[in-house]
């Protein structure tokens, strides 16, 4: 759901004024459906205007009923909002504010009564203000923030984030194809399929996915040392062994960037989605270091082309580290650590083929500041507290 604020009180300049004069202010906020994709918050003033009353809902005996100013009036305020405007949630706000000064030294207690109802399970949330210093202060913009705080704590909208970082959240799959499943129309949020990028979600919304609920879970971080012939995904079409299956948990996590299927080494797996979509971003410049196997003798000047670039499909790499670890010349073949911070599609082989040289094996050594110290093909463990706090500040 996406919030917009839409508060009449900020210019309201006449409420205000009669506010401050010892008048009586009543409140009322009104949360409707607009085009069934978002949420308008309203803030609007009712003072004891007929043309108010009317306007948003609020009978005329509710209002004359009390005599003093209460949650009972602020419950049957939010009620009579939340049944006029078919909401599920209605805000009735109701008080006095004095003024201190020469007309009334004395003063009184400014107190204002906020009721929040829920339609869907007839329940009603009570917030007791008092205004402090109501001489000349903005009186409007103090209750405004203390509500929007109380919404806050009993609906967690102001903890939103966009559906599909949510789901990715919730381990479904990465942030980009949870982007397609929203696409596809496969992903519903409150009984409303979604198909709109920018849509907001709180954790009190119910969200499914192919009509099966998802919730967060708890954050996992798997290091992978992967195995040769051993697909790279989720799920796999023809029914191959993907990193998935050589992982020991029900929850629902996904690999972090790729492995070609005959490349071994170094994969991180996991079911965060805000710290995937920051590692596969382009603009990071993840270091990943690879262990090359390749047929020829590699030479010098070859490893300057590899680090300064090579054009692939018309876009140069951009810089990489380039170390000869070895030659065999009996065999006809080198042994190379190349180091880059880009991800695409079967670089590595791409940047060999291109100074002529086919990559016989390979296997990712490092990432980032990750390895493979003390592991076997197939091995694969838990990031420490330690380390998943470095990949943060590693991509800040």
């Amino acid at each position: 759901m996406e919030i917009e604020i839409v508060n009449t009180l900020i210019n309201n300049k006449e409420t205000i004024s009669s506010m401050e004069s010892c008048t009586g202010g009543y409140f009322a906020t009104t949360i409707t459906n607009v085009d069934g994709s978002s949420n308008v918050l309203k803030f609007s003033a009712v003072t004891y205007s007929n043309e108010y009353k009317i306007k948003l809902g609020v009978k005329e005996e509710t209002i004359n009923k009390y005599s003093v100013y209460s949650f009972e009036v602020s419950r049957e305020m939010s009620k009579s909002i939340s049944d006029y405007t078919n909401s599920t949630y209605g805000v009735g706000i109701t008080g006095m504010i004095n003024r201190y000064d020469e007309f009334n030294p004395g003063g009184v207690q400014n107190e204002i009564y906020v009721t929040i109802y829920n339609r869907k399970n007839d329940t009603y949330y009570d917030l007791k203000l008092v205004v402090p210093n109501a001489k000349r202060i903005d009186c409007k913009k103090y209750i405004v923030e203390k509500t929007l705080i109380k919404l806050k704590e009993i609906l967690g909208w102001f903890n939103m984030e966009r559906l599909q970082k949510y789901l990715s959240e919730c381990g479904v799959a990465s942030r980009r194809k949870s982007e397609q499943l929203i696409l596809d129309g496969k992903v519903k949020v409150n009984g409303n399929i979604i198909s709109d990028l920018g849509f907001k979600v709180s954790e009190n919304d119910s969200v499914f996915v192919n009509d099966i609920e998802v919730k967060k879970q708890e954050k996992l971080y798997y290091l992978l040392y992967k195995p040769e012939k051993i697909i790279c995904s989720v799920h796999d079409e023809k029914g191959r062994m993907t990193v998935i299956d050589l992982i020991d948990t029900k929850e629902k996590i996904f690999p972090v960037g790729r492995l070609d299927y005959d490349t071994s080494g170094l994969l991180l797996l996991t079911n965060d989605g805000e710290l995937t979509n920051k590692l596969t971003h382009p603009s990071k410049d993840i270091e990943k270091t690879y262990y090359v196997k390749a047929d020829g003798i590699v030479t010098i000047e070859e490893l300057k082309m590899l680090e300064k670039g090579i054009i692939l499909d018309g876009v140069k790499t951009k810089k990489s580290k380039a170390k000869l670890i070895k030659t065999d010349k009996k065999n006809n073949k080198s042994y190379v650590e190349l180091t880059i911070t880009e991800g695409r599609n079967h670089q590595v082989k791409n940047m060999f083929n291109e100074i002529g040289h086919k990559v016989l094996k390979l296997k990712r050594i490092k990432y980032a500041f990750l390895d493979l110290k003390n592991m076997s093909t197939g091995e694969y463990r838990k990031l420490t507290i330690k380390e998943i706090k470095l990949l943060y500040n590693y991509v800040k």
